[in-house]
C-alpha cells in the first residue's frame, strides 16, 4: 500500500494559491499557437485547480487530457512544467485542475510572449565595408522607444522601411537590468500602417542575437512580472 504514494512523489513544483501562470497548449501549430494567463485556485495533492484562461473574453481551447506548458516565476528564475488536464469545471467558476508531469526545469525558450513596453531603445544600423579588411562600420542610428518586448526580441514604429535581416546594435534600457541591454538585433518583419493622420510608418520587428541567458532570462522576467500586473487589474 505505500508503494501507491510514488506517483505524487513526483510533484514538487512550488506553486501557491493565487500564484500567476502563463499557460500554452501544447501540440498547437506554431503559427496560432497562443499564450494565456492564469493562476493557481486551487491545490489538493498532486492536483492543481487553476482559472480557465482566455483571450479576449473567448476560453482558451482546452479538453480533459489536453497536454500544457506551465511557466511561472519563482524567486529570480523562470521555470516551465508539462502539465495534463485531468478535468474541467465550469461552476460555480469556470477552472481546468491539472497535474504536472515530467520534472520541473529553467525554461530555456528563446521565443516568448511579447507585452506592451515603452523602453528608450537607440538602434545602430551595422554595415561592412567593401574591402579587403572587412571590417565593420556603424552608419546612421536610431533614437525611439519600443513597442513591445519579449524574451526573444522587440518592435518599433518607424517612418521609414529598415532592410529585412538587416542587423542593428542595440543599447536599450531594462527595467530589472543594472546596466542598459547592449546586443545585436536583426529585422525579422516589416509592415506598413496608417497613423491618425494617414501618414504611413512602418512597424518593424527584431529578433535578438545571440542573446546571452542572463539577461534573457532578466527580460522574460520583467514581461512576466508586466502580465503578472495586468491579471491583476483584472481581478
Amino acid at each position: 500500500m505505500q508503494q501507491e504514494s510514488t506517483p505524487q512523489q513526483e510533484f514538487e513544483v512550488p506553486l501557491q494559491l493565487k500564484d500567476r501562470l502563463q499557460i500554452t497548449i501544447q501540440g498547437t501549430p506554431e503559427e496560432i499557437s497562443t499564450t494565456y494567463v492564469s493562476r493557481v485556485e486551487n491545490i489538493s495533492g498532486g492536483n492543481i485547480a487553476i482559472r480557465w484562461p482566455n483571450s479576449h473574453g473567448i476560453r482558451a481551447p482546452i479538453q480533459e487530457n489536453s497536454l500544457l506548458c506551465i511557466l511561472f516565476i519563482k524567486g529570480s528564475e523562470v521555470f516551465e512544467v508539462d502539465a495534463r488536464v485531468v478535468n474541467l469545471m465550469l461552476y460555480p467558476h469556470a477552472l481546468i485542475v491539472i497535474r504536472c508531469e515530467g520534472q520541473l526545469r529553467k525554461t530555456q525558450r528563446r521565443d516568448f510572449v511579447r507585452v506592451p513596453a515603452m523602453l528608450d531603445v537607440r538602434l545602430s544600423a551595422r554595415l561592412v565595408r567593401a574591402t579587403a579588411t572587412g571590417h565593420e562600420r556603424e552608419s546612421y542610428s536610431i533614437a525611439t522607444t519600443t513597442v513591445n518586448l519579449s524574451g526573444g526580441g522587440f518592435s518599433i514604429h518607424h517612418d521609414m522601411p529598415l532592410q529585412m535581416g538587416s542587423l542593428y546594435n542595440v543599447n536599450m534600457a531594462i527595467p530589472m537590468l543594472e546596466q542598459p541591454l547592449s546586443v545585436t538585433a536583426k529585422v525579422v518583419r516589416i509592415e506598413p500602417a496608417l497613423n491618425r493622420m494617414n501618414n504611413t510608418y512602418y512597424h518593424v520587428g527584431f529578433d535578438f542575437v545571440q542573446l546571452e541567458e542572463p539577461a534573457r532570462r532578466r527580460i522574460i522576467k520583467y514581461v512576466f512580472r508586466f502580465q503578472q500586473n495586468m491579471l491583476a487589474r483584472q481581478t
